[in-house]
């Protein structure tokens, strides 16, 4: 009987003792969770960069470095700090993750590249009193490489449009692009803060090699990330050269670099087009024509490199018909 009584007894303390440990874990989950609520500002507010701590202090966080998964953070250490936390979440998410650091820098690490971070930091002392913060500041991950969502020739300007895929919310800031003609090999380079679009003055006489840099601003300086090389060409003009009763000879603008040329006709001009031939020449002969007939055609200018076929734009037709009475 007295063993029973004991065993109840231990068990019951035992219990309790249990009962105290979750009650102070729930308190301690508690506190966090009211320490990261209180990190969740509007996005709308989150843009300023490297704010001083609200304390006394003159220590100003920064972002010293970017990768395409992690970005570095420093700051002077502020007295009487024991450990420092550190919050973020992607601009894009609801979701804060945290870090203790007892150090004045931290590496946040396994990141979205291309991506904006919504940052804060606390220090504490040793008893765990908060002792300063700093406002919520925005950082940036590295781009990957750039995307592209098409080109286009315009005949008019002589310019061609390169166009950006840049994903929305994103973290570049522009891109740097450097164009080398592959026959004189003589280059230019430019800078856009454009998303979405830049013009190139390339010659219709050359293949161009275009490398293409994202970047961001880190302290007044551009950081880069890798670069995509593509090749790119004009639109060859097509023009009659001569003509019988039934055929047509076309030609074309010799394209530097071209590996060789695609020829496309139709009897409409908005549809229906074929390749009719691919050739390395820079004339083609239409047979069978009918007079008073309008036939509409155009040339792609055709790159190999590697396994990789670049195409010039394919923006222009140019319409034919023979006139004989």
């Amino acid at each position: 009987m007295r063993r029973d009584k004991m065993r109840r007894r231990v068990k019951k303390g035992f219990l309790g003792l249990i009962a105290g440990m979750l009650l102070l874990l729930g308190s301690a989950a508690a506190v966090m969770a009211a320490d990261l609520e209180e990190n969740l500002e509007p996005a709308a507010q989150f843009e300023n960069r490297g704010e001083a701590f609200a304390s006394a202090s003159s220590s100003t966080v920064v972002q010293t470095k970017a990768t395409t998964s992690s970005f570095t953070l420093s700051w002077g250490k502020i007295t009487n700090a024991k450990y420092y936390n550190i919050y973020y979440r992607k601009s894009t998410s609801s979701t804060t993750d945290s870090l203790m650091m007892y150090s004045p820098s931290v590496v946040v690490n396994h990141l979205s590249a291309n991506s904006k971070y919504y940052v804060s930091v606390k220090a504490y002392t040793s008893k765990g009193t908060l002792l300063a913060s700093t406002g919520t500041f925005t950082c940036k991950t590295l781009p990957g490489q750039p995307g592209f969502r098409g080109k286009s020739t315009n005949h008019s300007t002589g310019k061609m449009t390169l166009y950006f895929k840049t994903p929305s919310n994103a973290a570049v800031e522009g891109y740097r692009v450097k164009y080398t003609n592959v026959k004189t090999k003589g280059n230019k380079t430019l800078t856009t803060s454009n998303l979405s679009y830049c013009y190139l003055p390339l010659k219709y006489s050359a293949y161009y090699k275009v490398e293409v840099n994202g970047y961001i601003t880190l302290n007044g300086k551009k950081v880069y990330s890798a670069k995509r090389t593509i090749y790119l060409a004009q639109q060859p003009k097509i023009y009659k050269k001569s003509a019988t009763k039934s055929t047509m000879t076309v030609r074309w603008n010799k394209v530097a670099g071209a590996t060789n040329y695609s020829v496309y006709v139709s009897t409409s001009p908005n549809s229906g087009y074929k390749k009719v031939k691919t050739t390395t020449g820079t004339t083609y002969t239409k047979t069978g024509m009918k007079i008073g007939k309008s036939y509409y055609m155009y040339v792609v200018a055709n790159r190999r490199v590697g396994s990789t076929t670049y195409k010039s734009p394919a923006d222009y037709y140019s319409k034919f018909y023979i006139y004989y009475g």
